[in-house]
């Protein structure tokens, strides 16, 4: 008798346990109270059957009560779940929204006592790819990233339900939600490679830059498609790292970054609430000042390039009006059409050092253009005349004096003169060392 009282009282036990499924599910148990009392259940059903094999009949006959009142509740109560878990995978991903209080645990497999592989936050949209369904509870089969994990099904909701309650809570957090103006991270952010690591550290400073700086300069502008449009370029860097955590496995890091994007998220949403504008009017006006910038751009790049080609047209003029320019561009015409005469000083009959270089300051007014006629100009005469320059100053134009002889300064270590008896006016090169004066003649 007191073994049949062991496994009546189990059985019950384990009819309660059914009976009290809904009640489990709500408190996020995984029915763990059913499978110890059916474990249990079937030990006492094992023991007692070895060593009273006649007492089966009579035993279902007292229990057969009890389970169709199970039975019937099951099928009042839709919780008709078979005794194997059934899992189904969707064809196409759907999309449902947390509806918690506050975040949900993300688990590896379909039961409160599995590992927790991410977060979900209330009113966030996440990818259902499957739904797994146990004797004591839906669950989702869900995507985040590159992570799957299960989450209740009764903490997602879908449709038309998951629109309401998404706007709900929007509304009811975007006022209140904390601005992130830092990228943070957790500890296993020491586990990437060093050149992962670097490149997630460029999209944080980004992020960091954009948040602490641009947002707060449109900010104090007033300007709400300015700090939506640095939301939108935050949240692109943010979904960088998130990328990056999901690909290298760090949760922990994975869950502060989808926390930060939610946060950027409702202020964005608060800038659109705020304006009365809609995401997509805000994304219409970002192309249409992308493209007004790229244009002002274009056209001061334009402006810019003219200018300096107006510039440079200007100083190639000037300097072609200069006497720098002109002096030894007028000398460089005579070069093997004068021919060297002692004593000349005629551009056609032919002229020596000093009377060749007489005859081109005059033609520009700079010496007396009759003395120059009648070589009243020698080399020391020459020598004396105009204002002194250094040889590191020297520049087209001005007047190379040597020991008995004279010459035009061309450029480029080049000088114009009329060398020696039988040559005629030539380019020659100017020797430093032999350089005793340096006349400017303008």
């Amino acid at each position: 008798m007191k073994k049949f009282l062991t496994v009546f009282v189990w059985l019950t036990l384990s009819v309660l346990a059914v009976l009290g499924g809904k009640t489990a599910r709500a408190a996020s148990f995984d029915s763990i109270d059913q499978k110890t009392a059916f474990g249990g259940a079937s030990l006492a059903l094992k023991l007692f059957f070895e060593s009273n094999p006649d007492a089966a009949e009579r035993l279902m006959k007292t229990l057969q009560p009890i389970k169709e009142h199970a039975d019937e509740y099951r099928n009042e109560n839709g919780s008709d779940a078979p005794e194997e878990d059934i899992e189904t995978t969707y064809e196409k991903r759907v999309i449902g929204v947390v509806a918690v209080e506050a975040a949900h645990n993300v688990r590896a497999s379909s039961t409160m006592l599995s590992e927790v592989v991410a977060q979900e936050f209330r009113g966030m949209e996440i990818w259902v790819i499957g739904e797994r369904l146990t004797n004591s509870a839906l669950w989702y089969k869900v995507a985040i990233g590159e992570t799957e994990g299960y989450i209740m099904g009764k903490y997602v909701v879908f449709g038309e339900e998951a629109e309401a309650f998404k706007q709900m809570y929007h509304e009811e957090s975007r006022d209140n939600t904390p601005f992130p103006e830092k990228v943070k991270t957790a500890d296993d952010i020491e586990t990437l490679p060093d050149d992962v690591r670097q490149k997630f550290d460029e999209y944080a400073q980004q992020a960091n830059y954009v948040l602490q700086g641009d947002f707060k300069r449109e900010e104090e502008a007033g300007s709400y498609l300015g700090m939506y449009t640095v939301l939108v370029y935050a949240l692109e860097n943010y979904r960088y790292l998130s990328d990056i955590c999901d690909q290298y496995g760090l949760s922990d890091t994975s869950t502060i970054i989808r926390q930060q994007i939610w946060a950027v998220e409702l202020n964005r949403e608060r800038l659109s609430h705020e304006s009365d504008t809609s995401y997509d009017e805000f994304n219409k006006q970002m192309v249409e000042e992308a493209e007004r910038k790229a244009r002002e751009a274009r056209e001061a790049a334009e402006r810019e390039e003219k200018r300096k080609r107006e510039e440079a047209e200007a100083a190639k003029k000037a300097y072609e009006s200069s006497l720098t320019y002109q002096i030894p561009n007028y000398a460089a015409q005579f070069i093997n059409k004068v021919p060297y005469v002692w004593g000349g000083a005629s551009l056609q009959y032919g002229a020596d050092c000093s009377g060749f270089c007489g005859q081109v300051y005059a033609h520009f007014g700079l010496i007396d253009q009759a003395g120059a006629n009648v070589h009243a100009y020698d080399s020391t005469t020459l020598r004396s005349m105009g204002r002194p320059v250094s040889l590191e100053n020297i520049l087209p134009g001005d007047m190379v004096c040597y020991n008995g002889h004279v010459a035009i300064y061309y450029g480029n270590g080049v000088i114009v003169h009329a060398p020696n008896p039988g040559q005629y006016v030539s380019f020659g090169t100017m020797d430093p060392a032999r350089v005793i004066a340096v006349r400017r003649m303008y």
